[in-house]
């Protein structure tokens, strides 16, 4: 795994083995991904949920502070941006952008 998705130095061990294991059994394609997020405990994420997220091009979400903490959380740097109800039509067509872009 690359160095970039996360910091082995603020990971457990057996977390970074766990998400390398995930990562390298899966294939992920270009496309849209729905992943559920823990509402209260950061820690609740899922490895598989982890392992999306790290090989985000991008990614939306209603609230991109919550968003930020989360991926912080787990030392992941990918781009964010807002997708709510006020901005639905504008976040579509950049999320139809970046998939057709090959994101």
């Amino acid at each position: 795994m690359s160095s970039d998705m996360h910091d082995a130095d603020t990971l457990p061990t057996a977390v970074v083995a766990a998400l390398d294991k995930v990562l390298d059994h899966q294939d992920y394609h270009a496309g849209l991904y729905v992943v559920a997020t823990p509402i209260g405990n950061l820690g609740d994420l899922s490895l598989r949920a982890l392992a999306v997220l790290s090989r985000a091009t991008a990614i939306a979400c209603e609230d991109t502070r919550v968003t930020r903490k989360l991926l912080s959380a787990h030392n992941l740097r990918v781009p964010v941006f807002s997708c709510h109800q006020h901005n639905e039509s504008h976040a579509v067509a950049k999320i139809l952008s970046i998939i057709s872009e090959g994101g």
